[in-house]
């Protein structure tokens, strides 16, 4: 495979595209969660009851999320980490995905390490904080 170089390759503007997308993304979901941290936001009213919950009284994989969220833009990472680990790995990853998306776009080289990285251990890694804190909330609604 030869020597691995973070920056690999100039970026055209498709690429340059696919790497916007995540870090607007980060940034509108950032602004949404600031203002629910602030009150100007109310989620419940949005996001509704956990179907999941309800039928079976236990917590789904994604509960705590929104709270968890919430508490981390409030500056509460032990409240965050509490309500929802997993919700705490996902944003820092998302600052990170959308930090070297702007990188890479600024300065138009792919990101030639990212780009190797399999999905399939990104999926991997996914599944397995989501599931870890899926046995936390289990953990501390006993």
């Amino acid at each position: 495979m030869g020597k691995m170089r973070f920056w690999d390759g100039k970026l055209g503007f498709n690429g340059r595209v696919l790497w916007v997308l995540p870090a607007a993304g980060f940034v509108l979901f950032s602004i949404f969660a600031f203002l629910a941290a602030r009150g100007g936001f109310e989620v419940g009213r949005y996001a509704g009851v956990c179907g999941f919950y309800q039928k079976y009284q236990r917590p789904c994989p994604g509960c705590g999320m929104s709270r968890a969220v919430i508490e981390l833009y409030k500056g509460n990472v032990g409240g965050a980490i509490y309500e929802q680990p997993a919700a705490v790995v996902f944003v820092v990853m998302g600052f990170i995905w959308a930090v070297a998306g702007l990188i890479a776009v600024v300065r138009g080289k792919r990101l030639g390490l990212a780009e190797r990285i399999k999905l399939k251990y990104i999926v991997l890694l996914i599944l397995t904080v989501l599931l870890a804190g899926w046995a936390w909330r289990w953990i501390i609604d006993l």
